[in-house]
């Protein structure tokens, strides 16, 4: 008899735990068949627009003075004190952002487990940081992903906090 409890208390805790864990997050997520397609909110809910001075595709931002374009998409900063990098991607026909992070086709190298859904001005990012300390940042946009990285190659706290700041203030994309 004892068994027969325990065996029922084991599979009603394995059913919970299987229909139980997941999440179901409407405001960010379509369902499609079997497949869970995640987009950014709607740009009518970004807050504050205005258009950046840099771009990428469907992407608006500004960095701080002193940055130079460094090849395609790649601008640098350099002077006695600093290194930095921004690097930005977009790479169309995703159909699923996690496996898009975890394939790490731009080896950023993310601490898998240190990302986090963030709202910068309206829209819905994955942030976190690489083991180097670099930040990256990810956004599913219809079937495109962008990808962000901000290394601070070598710096001070104040000059990677000033083009974080500045970067994430005016992160938008372009209203048409």
């Amino acid at each position: 008899m004892k068994k027969k409890i325990l065996l029922s208390l084991f599979i009603f805790i394995a059913l919970f735990t299987i229909t139980g864990c997941g999440s179901n997050n409407k405001e960010h997520s379509n369902e499609t068949g079997n497949k869970k397609q995640v987009e950014r909110e709607s740009i009518k809910k970004q807050q504050g627009y205005q258009e950046g001075q840099y771009f990428i595709d469907d992407l608006t931002f500004n960095l701080p003075s002193g940055y130079e374009l460094d090849g395609t998409d790649r601008y640098t900063y350099r002077d006695t004190s600093n290194a930095l990098i921004v690097e930005l991607y977009v790479d169309n026909n995703v159909e699923d952002l996690n496996a898009f992070i975890t394939s790490d086709k731009h080896s950023f190298y993310p601490t898998i487990g240190d990302l986090k859904e963030t709202v910068i001005n309206g829209n819905v990012w994955t942030k976190g940081k690489t083991m180097d300390n670099t930040t990256v940042y990810y956004i599913k946009d219809g079937n495109k992903v962008y990808s962000v990285m901000l290394s601070p190659v070598y710096t001070t706290s104040g000059t990677f906090n000033e083009l974080v700041t500045t970067f994430e203030s005016s992160l938008y994309f372009k209203i048409n």
